[in-house]
């Protein structure tokens, strides 16, 4: 039986082209915070929207695809800045080996990576776009959606379905648990979250502790005002108790949030300093005050399998070298997919999405750094 199609609810380009534009014409009230948002590069270059072409063309084969393998149902269609997806309404039901047979089909089909979920009655298949956009960190704290979170701790996520920013509210949940294959990605969304805080919160509400294992990244914020950099297996275990005790003992007169960021973890690395013992407890420290843990890695299964028994912790997962193992997390799930570019995939609880995450450059970073050291 032939696909049904269903009409776009609206054009990408002009939804694309509307939020970007708002986004860099704006001069918000942030601009009196922290620091300039002059200090972040626009690259509006980087922004690319899907044409009508390119989505017929692969809506097309897509169609072409299914009928050959017998699947009929409903296509319906979302652009984002990584992929485009496409959900087929199943009419009845396909066995699972029927699925299974699409990725590879339409990989060669396309000459894309293609990622493909089922749940229920609804196949989700993702296809890498022709030209994936990037998303500078400038657009996104200039966003409507950002400018008017009402949370004091806001982080900005990234771009998601029709190029609608995404921002988390810290407050609303525990801790962040990161993982990829490429540890650039992972040093950029550490970056990414940093900035934000030091450009949206107030200097005197939040406390940021990093924690560099290996020198990955982080140093450039040394010396910035309310920022306390680690180096060190060591001297991270050291800070670590004894950030455990002061959050134990806190009695209400300190009111700042303690943000702590963990990089390059390797929980397959025995530093013989426990470390990876005792950042599996985190979640269940950061619960006696005001303090949320951002943990990355490349090696941490067992540690987010750890972070999945609480429903308030976020996993964001970028992409993986290979499919994960049969006892992986579930939002591990098709990672190995993913582009590289900076998307991910976005987990709370039992939803998944994903979103292509912001740009941010260690040369802005580093403007940003001096800024502050010489406004503190």
């Amino acid at each position: 039986m032939p696909l049904q199609k269903h009409g776009r609810r609206e054009s990408c380009r002009r939804i694309a082209a509307e939020r970007v534009s708002f986004a860099f014409k704006q001069q918000t009230a942030m601009e009196t915070n922290n620091y300039p948002v002059g200090l972040l590069g626009g690259h509006p270059e980087l922004l690319h929207c899907v044409g009508e072409k390119e989505l017929q063309r692969k809506k097309s084969l897509i169609q072409t695809t299914l009928e050959e393998e017998e699947i009929s149902g409903s296509l319906e269609t979302d652009v984002l800045p990584q992929c485009t997806v496409f959900r087929v309404i199943l009419n009845g039901t396909a066995e699972r080996t029927q699925i299974g047979q699409l990725k590879g089909t339409l990989s060669e089909a396309t000459g894309r990576s293609v990622r493909i979920l089922q749940e229920d009655n609804t196949v989700r298949i993702e296809v890498l776009n022709d030209e994936p956009s990037g998303v500078p960190l400038r657009a996104l704290l200039q966003s409507p959606q950002f400018r008017r979170c009402s949370s004091s701790l806001p982080l900005p996520l990234g771009l998601g379905t029709d190029f609608r920013p995404e921002v988390l509210d810290l407050d609303a949940v525990v801790d962040i648990v990161m993982t990829g294959q490429n540890n650039a990605e992972l040093s950029t969304m550490m970056n990414v979250f940093i900035a934000s805080l030091l450009y949206a919160v107030p200097r005197d509400n939040v406390r940021m502790v990093l924690m560099d294992l290996n020198g990955y990244g982080l140093s450039l914020w040394k010396g910035v005002s309310g920022v306390e950099y680690v180096y060190g297996d060591k001297e991270v275990c050291t800070v670590l108790m004894n950030l455990t005790k002061e959050q134990m003992e806190r009695d209400g007169s300190d009111i700042r949030t303690t943000v702590v960021f963990i990089s390059c973890f390797d929980e397959t690395v025995d530093s013989g300093e426990g470390l990876s013992d005792l950042l599996k407890q985190l979640p269940l420290q950061g619960r006696h005050g005001r303090c949320h843990f951002i943990v990355s890695g490349t090696n941490i299964e067992s540690f987010l399998m750890e972070s999945l028994r609480d429903e308030e912790t976020v996993q964001i997962v970028f992409r993986q070298a290979a499919p994960g193992r049969q006892d992986s997390p579930a939002s591990m799930s098709g990672a190995e997919a993913l582009s590289g570019e900076g998307d991910f995939l976005f987990c709370k609880g039992k939803r998944t999405k994903r979103i292509q995450g912001p740009m941010v450059t260690p040369e802005e970073c580093r403007k940003i750094a001096d800024y502050l050291r010489t406004h503190n």
